[in-house]
C-alpha cells in the first residue's frame, strides 16, 4: 500500500492559535487551573503537567460539553502521541485525541472551530493510515484492521464524502494476501483463512470488477482447493465417498473458471492465468480447450 502524506504541522503556529482560543474561552477552572495552564504547560514542553491540568478539568461535566475544552484535551493528548507513544500502532493517547476533536466539532460546527479540529483529525488520520499499512503481516494484521478502520471513520467524519475506493481495493488485496499465508501455513488448521481470503477478493471485485489481481487470484483459490481436495483423497474409501468428493472437486473446478476466464480477458498474455485455464479446462475433462491453451502458451513462450 501507497504511504499517506502527512500532513504539515507548525508546533508555534498552531500552538498560537490554540492560546488565542484557550485565552478566549471560559471553561472552569479545577484546583485554580484552567486551560490557559495547560497552553502554558505546553509551550515549556510540560506535557505531563499539561495532562494533570485537563484530566482534572475533563472531569466536569461541563468541561467534556464544552467544544473549546475538548479541543485542548484532544492537543494535549495528540502531543502525548507525538512524544511518547508515536511509535505505539496502539496508542491510547492518540485515540482519545482524535476522539476529543471529534467531539469538539460535533459541539461546535463554526468555521473557526472545525478549521482547527478538522487538520488535527486529518494529522491523526494518517497516522492510522500509515500504521495500518506497516502492520500487514500475518502477525499484526488485526492492528493492521483497526487502524485501517479509525483512518476511514475519522477521515469520514470531517469529509462526508471521502471516498476510500482505491484504498480499499489495496488494503482488502494485501489483507488476503496475508489470510492466504496464514491458510497455507496450516491448510487442515486454517480453513477459515481461506473464507477470509475470498471475501476480501470478493470486496475488491464489489469495487472494480475488473481487478486482475482479485479475479486471478480468486480463480487460483477454488483451483488449488480443488486440486488439494483430489490429492488428499483416501483410495480406500468406498465408491460413495469418492463420487462425492470428486463431484466436490469439479464444483470447485466449475467456481474457478470464470475468474480465470475474466482475468484471461483482462490480460491475455499472462503465463500464469493461460496455464490456469489449461488445468481447468483439463480438470473438467474438456480436452480440447485445455489444449487450445498450451498451444496459446507455447506460442507466447516462442514470442518472448
Amino acid at each position: 500500500m501507497r504511504k499517506m502524506f502527512t500532513y504539515p504541522f507548525n508546533r508555534k503556529n498552531t500552538l498560537a492559535v490554540f492560546l488565542f482560543v484557550a485565552l478566549a474561552m471560559s471553561v472552569s477552572a479545577q484546583a485554580g487551573k484552567t486551560l490557559s495552564d495547560v497552553v502554558n504547560y505546553l509551550q515549556t514542553g510540560k506535557i505531563d503537567s499539561a495532562k494533570i491540568v485537563i484530566d482534572g478539568l475533563m472531569k466536569d461535566s461541563a468541561n467534556r460539553k464544552d467544544a473549546q475544552a475538548n479541543y485542548v484535551n484532544g492537543f494535549v493528548y495528540k502531543e502525548i502521541y507525538k512524544e511518547k507513544e508515536i511509535g505505539n500502532k496502539q496508542s491510547p493517547a492518540r485515540v482519545i485525541a482524535l476522539q476529543s476533536f471529534e467531539t469538539s466539532l460535533r459541539i461546535d460546527t463554526s468555521k473557526e472551530n472545525r478549521d482547527n479540529n478538522s487538520s488535527n483529525i486529518h494529522f491523526l488520520a494518517s497516522k492510522f493510515f500509515n500504521d495500518a499499512a506497516t502492520s500487514l503481516d500475518t502477525i499484526h494484521y488485526q492492528t493492521a484492521i483497526a487502524d485501517y478502520l479509525q483512518y476511514k471513520t475519522a477521515s469520514r467524519f470531517i469529509d462526508p464524502n471521502f471516498n476510500s475506493s482505491k484504498e480499499d481495493v489495496n488494503f482488502d488485496l494485501a489483507l488476503a494476501s496475508v489470510y492466504s499465508q496464514k491458510y497455507v501455513s496450516n491448510k487442515k488448521g486454517n480453513t477459515s483463512y481461506l473464507d477470509l481470503v475470498r471475501k476480501n477478493y470478493f470486496s475488491v471485485l464489489a469495487i472494480d470488477s475488473n481487478n486482475y489481481s482479485a479475479n486471478y487470484n480468486m480463480g487460483i483459490s477454488y483451483f488449488n482447493e480443488a486440486v488439494d481436495m483430489m490429492s488428499s483423497m483416501d483410495f480406500n474409501v468406498d465408491m460413495v465417498a469418492m463420487d462425492q468428493m470428486q463431484d466436490k472437486s469439479v464444483a470447485l473446478f466449475k467456481q474457478s473458471l470464470p475468474f480465470m476466464e475474466k482475468a484471461y480477458q483482462l490480460k491475455p498474455d499472462r503465463k500464469e492465468t493461460i496455464e490456469g485455464l489449461s488445468g481447468i479446462y483439463f480438470s473438467l475433462h474438456d480436452v480440447r480447450k485445455s489444449n487450445e491453451f498450451k498451444e496459446k502458451l507455447e506460442k507466447l513462450n516462442k514470442t518472448n
